[in-house]
């Protein structure tokens, strides 16, 4: 606290801002994501936390580590999860996890539209896109029987995820 009040008595709200990217930066490249987060947040840079979420949902879903991952989009406006596809594949992985089926398929939905505008690499596109067609593949598994087509959409979706989608991978087969 003590620290906190003597930030604030000699450095303006932008330049205190502007220590926090700076420290979110810097702990994100070591692999401290908790702190990159909280820094991100604490400038109200919540693309920059977006970002830092989206490099890391991957792997909290593959660890199956959903609390945090649940904690870290809570702390997001909601307004920039759904602006994002693979945050709202994230929120989507979720809602399967908690057998929430239909609001998983909304989000897939959701997914779908944002990735058409979205500027991806290529391969995060894809990868994506492999995540769709895996969740819809369950879906159409235990929601509506449609085995064949669920077979057809896993096999599409092993084709377009790449090898470290443990988690999605596992799901596909």
């Amino acid at each position: 606290t003590l620290l906190v009040k003597e930030l604030k008595t000699n450095y303006s709200e932008d330049e205190i801002a502007m220590l926090h990217r700076r420290a979110s930066m810097w702990l994100s490249k070591e692999n401290f994501m908790e702190g990159a987060i909280n820094h991100a947040l604490a400038a109200h840079d919540f693309e920059l936390a977006a970002r830092h979420i989206e490099r890391r949902s991957h792997n909290l879903l593959n660890s199956l580590d959903r609390h945090m991952l649940e904690r870290w989009l809570s702390m997001l406006p909601e307004k920039i999860i759904w602006q994002r596809s693979r945050l709202i594949l994230a929120k989507a992985w979720l809602f399967f996890r908690e057998w929430r089926l239909s609001a998983m398929d909304e989000a897939l939905v959701m997914a779908e539209t944002v990735l058409q505008t979205e500027a991806l690499e290529e391969q995060a596109m894809l990868a994506v896109k492999g995540q769709i067609a895996c969740l819809r593949a369950v879906s159409l598994r235990l929601r509506f029987r449609e085995i064949e087509r669920s077979h057809e959409l896993s096999q599409t979706a092993l084709a377009l995820l790449p090898p470290s989608a443990h988690g999605a991978r596992s799901s596909a087969f």
